[in-house]
């Protein structure tokens, strides 16, 4: 029935008739409910319904869990990712749960929030994530060369579409413009040194630009935060996000908070 399905749609998404449409939404309704993601990657790659095709039906469905389901079952058809540092100091690739990364992402983005940033980007997995809900262009940078060239290989035709742009480099040596790139910039703590990470959180603050909002969801280096930046950082010990207007800074636990509150100084 899947199988059949799958067919279906990928015949009546070349067609624009609402019936085509009713038929696309019934084929997605239908696989969400009843295929695992190992389940769902064979019947992608059976009736080769390529990553191209999934992002361009995933982001007319307004729904972060279906689209969490596909883009997690796409990338069980990448190669595995990189399971060695490439620094003493760096964490290798690792992967947070697309469930949370979409979540997150659905109750932080704003409607004016056209690119993306990934820093740390790894195999290039929620690059990909950003592209299905919306954004219209996503920009990574990763260290290590093996995860690069796997985020390469991955995303190559959409690196040809020019929606893709991911630059092999060292996030504390990168030009400060390149933070300015974004509307939206996230990480998940691409160093275990606090230091380094509260060098690295003060340089996209210092360089990300007016209304960017910039998510951390691992963190734990406030005191160094503190100290470097001169702000009264919440000891959330998890999710992190700011935003930056007119030049100062707002914060909010995205997991719990609704609104952004004004971040202090220190006195």
């Amino acid at each position: 029935m899947l199988a059949l399905l799958l067919v279906q749609c990928r015949e009546a998404d070349n067609r624009s008739s609402a019936k085509g449409e009713d038929a696309l939404k019934a084929f997605f309704n239908t696989v969400n409910l009843l295929a695992d993601e190992e389940g769902l990657k064979d019947y992608l790659v059976k009736n080769k319904l390529d990553k191209m095709a999934v992002y361009e039906q995933l982001r007319k469905i307004d729904d972060p869990l279906m689209r969490a389901r596909f883009i997690k079952a796409v990338y069980l058809t990448a190669k595995n990712n990189n399971q060695k540092a490439a620094k003493d100091e760096f964490w290798a690739d690792i992967r947070y749960d697309i469930y949370d990364f979409m979540r997150l992402m659905q109750k932080l983005r704003e409607s004016n929030s056209k690119t993306f940033l990934d820093i740390g980007c790894g195999s290039g997995q929620k690059l990909y994530a950003a592209l299905c809900m919306g954004f219209e262009k996503v920009v990574g940078i990763e260290y290590s060369e093996e995860s690069y060239g796997y985020a390469i290989d991955f995303l190559a035709p959409f690196i040809k579409n020019n929606l893709v742009e991911i630059t092999k480099g060292d996030a504390l040596k990168i030009e400060d413009e390149f933070y300015s790139k974004a509307d939206f910039l996230y990480t998940y703590s691409p160093m275990k040194d606090d230091k380094l990470m509260a060098q690295l959180f003060q340089r996209v603050m210092k360089n990300m630009k007016n209304g960017a909002i910039f998510l951390e969801v691992r963190m734990v280096y406030v005191d160094e935060l503190r100290e470097l930046t001169g702000y009264k950082v919440p000891y959330e010990r998890g999710f992190f996000a700011i935003k930056k207007i007119d030049g100062e800074f707002f914060f909010k636990n995205p997991v719990y908070d609704d609104d952004w509150e004004k971040l202090p100084k220190l006195k």
